[in-house]
């Protein structure tokens, strides 16, 4: 009679079957979850965005300090029942230093795509390269993008890589298909820049005079006043441009690259780096 009483209820709406509430249950499991590595997500992102380390040298229950991200979650914690239950369970945390490089990488994704579409927008954008050595010694290539959006000039790191090899071919491959894999279009770049050394900036055979041959329309930053002429001939032909408002940015910079200011202060930066660079050089080279 339970049984038949169980059926007819199902029946008429008034209860839910075995299966139902299974589905239930698993569907509030999933609500919580998300809600939960939306919370990871907030704590990564705070800590990315204030500049701090995420790791203690110990991150176990007997830890005094388990790091930042550990601490914040505990912290929040404090006031959240549903993140101090997920946090103190035995399993399933997602707190493993395997899963904060997770977390970071997705956040990384997602700037990353957010800068090339706004620089996309833009349409005219310039490449600006340096590459050092780490403490480990290292090498690490910075690739970020130059781009006027929303009435002020705008530089964006779009990438740290390390790199195993730091020849001339190898690092042209890795930077042309970087920014192609990045959604920007080659054939929009007005300029490149690089630090001074001879692998990048080599008159002869550096990284800028490679790929100048493949975007020969990207005039070099460290010979700004040899290409002054060609910067303005550029800005004159986006002023033509049918896009209304890329045409109206353009006459502004065209008016700014000839009045008296720019030309000088464009002197005395050239005087100054002239100075710095052998500095810049030699603390490099450490």
């Amino acid at each position: 009679m339970v049984a038949w009483s169980n059926f007819k209820g199902i029946q008429s709406g008034s209860a839910q079957s075995v299966a139902s509430s299974l589905s239930s249950v698993r569907q509030q499991e999933i609500e919580e979850n998300r809600e939960y590595v939306k919370l990871l997500l907030k704590a990564a992102a705070l800590l990315g965005r204030q500049g701090l380390s995420f790791r203690g040298h110990k991150e176990d229950d007997n830890a005094l300090n388990s790091g930042n991200f550990i601490e914040t979650l505990e912290l929040i914690a404090e006031s959240n029942p549903s993140l101090k239950k997920k946090l103190d369970r035995r399993y399933g945390h997602y707190t493993s230093p395997q899963y904060q490089n997770d977390l970071i990488s997705v956040i990384g994704t997602h700037i990353k795509h957010t800068i090339c579409t706004e620089a996309q927008s833009a349409q005219f954008f310039s490449v600006m390269v340096d590459e050092t050595k780490d403490l480990l010694k290292k090498e690490q290539l910075a690739i970020l993008v130059r781009y006027f959006s929303e009435g002020v000039v705008k530089e964006r790191v779009i990438g740290t890589y390390h790199m195993e090899k730091v020849d001339v071919a190898s690092l042209v491959d890795f930077i042309y298909k970087e920014i192609e894999q990045s959604g920007l279009i080659w054939s929009n770049c007005v300029a490149q820049c690089y630090d001074g050394a001879s692998v990048m900036s080599g008159c002869f055979s550096g990284v800028q005079v490679q790929l100048r041959d493949k975007i020969p329309q990207a005039v070099s930053v460290a010979k700004v006043k040899l290409c002054y002429g060609s910067l303005l001939a550029v800005l004159h032909k986006v002023e033509e441009s049918s896009d209304s408002e890329a045409a109206a940015e353009a006459s502004g910079l065209y008016k700014q690259l000839l009045s008296i200011k720019f030309v000088v202060n464009l002197h005395v930066a050239e005087q100054v780096l002239k100075v710095t660079n052998s500095l810049s050089d030699q603390l490099q080279a450490k």
